[in-house]
């Protein structure tokens, strides 16, 4: 079999599924063993998220964590963290500091037989140095975000990607802006946009959420995502407060974004629930939304749920972000919160054409976006 070390900044077990999870899978299905890098772990987590700690402990062993089939994982430890504080984040600590892994990561990477490997997949720019830790045919780079809307960002990360952007033999771009942005180092950037598995929004049978027994009446209106401080909370509480009669569900870990709406009676924060279950609380939803702010971060998002959400026939409303003005599809978009609230006054009443929705979904799959990547690599 072919290998390949994905690297990435989440965990393959997050409760958020995004793009990197579906490209390990298929790589898995498609002849390859994939090893998924998680970030390196150090003596500031143990202050900080012991949760994650044991999570990547578990990780860092000699012998082969297997996650699902022919995918498996491992997660370094450092003596010194590459974190947005003073010292901490200089291109210094930036290369040094895999190098202060424990065990020796190069040699732990060939412990596991992933020392020499067919494809590096490298989305996590702090890990950069990684390169130097094995050996690989094809270097791939996946720029999924606006890395400088993030509060954990700083200077140093800048400096890594473009010269990670210009050393790989392929870039992936998932939305304009970032494809832009690529471009202005190399024009060879590839626009390959999220998508969704089409098959697993679609059920023989339904079941309907515990959460939503008490509220089978209502209307609902439901988000499915992390809960964090892109989603536009004065957008969200102008509709909720117009709409007391609908019922709000927010689906996803819970970063603090809509602190203090819960005094709504129609607002239902109710964490992350597993992948296997959307599809059913989609079903039973009437519209689902993405009430993300407009900003630098958002406008670079290419969103995983958009396709989701129609995969299951359920009709969406957006705001305006950049990159959601580039997909052309059977789902609404509103510039302000006023017209959110007037498009999704008029979806709650209207009848929907499911197939059109699904349709779109379906000829927007991983699977069609992975055959691009397996083209690429051939080459």
């Amino acid at each position: 079999m072919k290998k390949i070390v994905m690297v990435e900044s989440q965990e393959f077990n997050s409760t958020v599924k995004i793009g990197a999870h579906h490209y390990a899978e298929l790589f898995a299905k498609n002849g390859y063993e994939v090893l998924w890098l998680s970030p390196a772990y150090s003596i500031a987590h143990y202050v900080n998220d012991k949760a994650l700690v044991n999570q990547r402990r578990k990780l860092n062993s000699s012998k082969r964590v297997e996650l699902s089939k022919n995918i498996y994982g491992y997660a370094p430890f450092t003596l010194i963290p590459f974190i947005k504080m003073p010292i901490f984040n200089t291109s210094v600590i930036g290369k040094k500091y895999l190098y202060t892994a424990i065990p020796n990561l190069k040699k732990e990477l060939m412990k596991i037989g992933f020392g020499d490997v067919d494809v590096l997949w490298l989305s996590n720019i702090k890990s950069y140095y990684i390169k130097e830790f094995l050996t690989y045919k094809k270097l791939v780079h996946r720029v999924a975000d606006e890395q400088t809307g993030f509060k954990g960002y700083f200077k140093t990360l800048e400096n890594f990607e473009k010269r990670l952007i210009n050393e790989s033999d392929i870039v992936f771009s998932t939305a304009k802006l970032l494809e832009n942005r690529v471009r202005e180092i190399r024009s060879d950037v590839i626009y390959l946009p999220n998508a969704v598995n089409f098959e697993d929004f679609q059920k023989e049978t339904y079941v309907l959420p515990s959460e939503f027994k008490e509220h089978q009446n209502s209307k609902i209106c439901i988000y499915i995502g992390a809960i964090g401080e892109w989603l536009d909370k004065e957008l969200i509480e102008f509709v909720v407060s117009h709409l007391s009669e609908v019922q709000f569900f927010f689906i996803g870990p819970d970063h603090g974004g809509l602190t203090g709406l819960e005094r709504f009676n129609n607002v239902h924060i109710i964490g992350p629930k597993k992948y296997n279950s959307l599809p059913h609380f989609l079903f039973f939803s009437d519209i689902a939304i993405i009430p993300f702010k407009v900003n630098k971060l958002t406008n670079a998002i290419n969103p995983v749920k958009l396709f989701e959400y129609l995969a299951a026939g359920t009709p969406t409303l957006t705001t305006s972000f950049n990159e959601i003005n580039h997909i052309d599809g059977p789902f609404e978009i509103a510039i302000n919160k006023v017209e959110f609230l007037g498009k999704l006054k008029t979806m709650l009443t209207t009848k929907f054409d499911k197939s059109s929705l699904k349709s779109f979904a379906k000829r927007n799959d991983w699977s069609t976006r992975f055959e691009i990547i397996e083209q690429e690599l051939a080459e």
